[in-house]
Order: structure tokens, then C-alpha cells, then sequence
């Protein structure tokens, strides 16, 4: 066999190897919220058609998609997903099986979904600050009200979950599935900047509208 074979069937078999781990990757995001209204960011990119799993870890605590020990005690979270042009693909809304020790609900967000290659972002709200769609310019029902989740009743007057129970501001969100580490860029999401709450204003009538399906 050649040098010049042996290069090349090496270079294949190494591609095939980073692809082969490429498709297998997670990518998570972890952090701590400091108003109820915050959203943050999580993009991915998908190397092939195939089923991506998105699930939140916070609220009821596990080991995430990356094998990384997550403590309970976060707030309710949800999430919206948007292909890299802005349009909304889909929520998640509770849907995983992990309960909290404390409060026995499994707040915790989920969504199996069969994406085609390509860019996609996740953000991750708190319940029930859902992103208004049809895509990501309309912003999110509570952004401007840092407290919203008072009303459900917790001493703290913030991170109140359903149950009137207190939270903290942490969250954890993992993609997994056929994705590649992907950074959030300025190009991605015109000039919004992960952590960097929205503008627009809350509309009631939404507003109560995904208050009454989602809970």
C-alpha cells in the first residue's frame, strides 16, 4: 500500500470517527436566573437528520445529558426552540419523569423532536414566561415583569413554582442527540445577547391564553 493511500484511508477513517462523535455529542447550559423574567440561550447545530432530546434538570435535580451531578431547588422551567432564522419550533413544558424531593412535582421540561441538519437555539424561560411566536422577535408574555411569579404565592417573591413553593433562580438545560457544540453568536439571533432580557412588553390576553394550556 502506497504513503499516499495510507494517508488517505487514515484521514477517512479519522473523519468518520469525529462525525461518528459529533453525532453523539451533548451540549448543556447551566446558570443562575436574577429576575423572573430572564431568558437565556443554548444553540446547536444537527449533523444529519435525526431525533434531538431536550430536557431541563434544574427543578427536580439527575445527572444531565454531559453526565454532569444536577441539585434540585431551581424553578419551573419551560423552553422554546427556534430554527437559527428565529422561527418557533416547538415548546417544552414539563414532560420528564423526575420528581422534586421537596415538592413531588415533575416540573422539569422535555421534547423529543426529528430535526433536519441544519442550526437551531433553545431558550429557557420560567413558567409561564413562554415565548409568543411565530418566532423569536415576538418576544416572551412577562418580559419588563421581574417578579411575576409572586402572584402563585411564595415567601420570596420570585421563583414561586404552582404549588406556591420557594425556588432558586438556578436552571440546567441539555441537548442530546445528533448535535455539535455550537456557540450563541450575533449573527444567530440578530443582537440579542444570552441573558440579556427582551424588550417587549407582556400581552394579557396571550398571557392568560398559555396560562390556561400549558398548566
Amino acid at each position: 500500500m502506497s504513503f499516499i493511500r495510507k494517508h488517505l484511508l487514515f484521514g477517512a477513517a479519522a473523519s468518520l470517527l469525529i462525525a461518528t462523535q459529533a453525532q453523539a455529542a451533548a451540549v448543556s447550559l447551566s446558570g443562575s436566573f436574577t429576575r423572573d423574567d430572564e431568558v437565556r440561550l443554548l444553540a446547536f447545530s444537527t449533523v444529519a437528520t435525526g431525533l434531538v432530546t431536550i430536557e431541563t434538570f434544574s427543578y427536580a435535580g439527575g445527572s444531565n445529558a454531559a453526565g454532569v451531578a444536577v441539585a434540585p431547588g431551581g424553578f419551573d422551567p419551560v423552553f422554546a426552540l427556534f430554527s437559527s432564522d428565529g422561527t418557533l419550533l416547538g415548546y417544552g413544558d414539563d414532560g420528564a419523569s423526575r420528581t422534586d424531593p421537596v415538592s413531588g412535582g415533575a416540573f422539569d421540561a422535555w421534547l423529543a423532536i426529528t430535526l433536519t441538519a441544519g442550526s437551531y437555539f433553545v431558550a429557557i424561560s420560567q413558567f409561564d414566561n413562554f415565548a409568543i411566536g411565530p418566532n423569536y422577535a415576538a418576544g416572551f408574555l412577562e418580559t419588563g415583569n421581574s417578579t411575576f411569579t409572586a402572584a402563585y404565592g411564595c415567601a420570596s417573591g420570585q421563583f414561586c413554582d404552582l404549588t406556591g413553593g420557594d425556588r432558586n433562580g438556578n436552571f440546567d438545560i441539555s441537548v442530546s442527540g445528533a448535535t455539535v457544540p455550537e456557540p450563541v453568536t450575533l449573527a444567530l439571533v440578530g443582537l440579542v445577547l444570552p441573558g440579556l432580557w427582551l424588550s417587549r412588553r407582556r400581552q394579557p390576553a396571550r398571557h392568560a391564553a398559555a396560562l390556561a394550556g400549558a398548566a
